[in-house]
């Protein structure tokens, strides 16, 4: 019983080893179509929403697959992150789309928040990325 107690343990600290210097399997995304184009649409602006001095922006966008097989299996969340930048092309902030229609393809919004002690001077020269 003792014997088959220590290669129990040799298992399980073998296994831990593995993970601890990740040499496992990691789940990977295959690589996916590229879309045949990415607008940005409009971006509305608010302040003082939730305290004073913060921002929100609302960016609307449009994510076109001219054919529909090449559109991704996975929601646009999974594939796309948008930029928040500066008149120096700083990043500011990243969000994810909101995959509210169609898995976040085709016409979507993404937001980004902005605290008070974040937030950029109002009406500077902002883009989206």
């Amino acid at each position: 019983m003792a014997k088959r107690s220590r290669h129990v343990l040799r298992g399980i600290a073998a296994i831990t080893l593995l993970f601890l210097l990740g040499i496992y399997a990691t789940p990977v995304l295959a690589a996916v179509a590229q879309p045949d184009s990415l607008e940005i649409q409009m971006v509305q602006a608010y302040q003082n929403t939730r305290e004073d001095g913060d921002q929100c922006y609302l960016v609307t966008y449009y994510i076109n697959y001219e054919v529909e097989e090449e559109m991704p299996d996975e929601d646009a969340d999974e594939l796309f992150i948008f930029r928040l930048l500066d008149a120096d092309d700083n990043e500011i902030a990243s969000a994810k789309p909101f995959p509210f229609y169609n898995y976040g393809y085709d016409v979507g919004v993404v937001a980004f928040y902005l605290e008070p002690d974040e937030a950029p001077t109002w009406k500077s020269s902002l883009s989206v990325q």
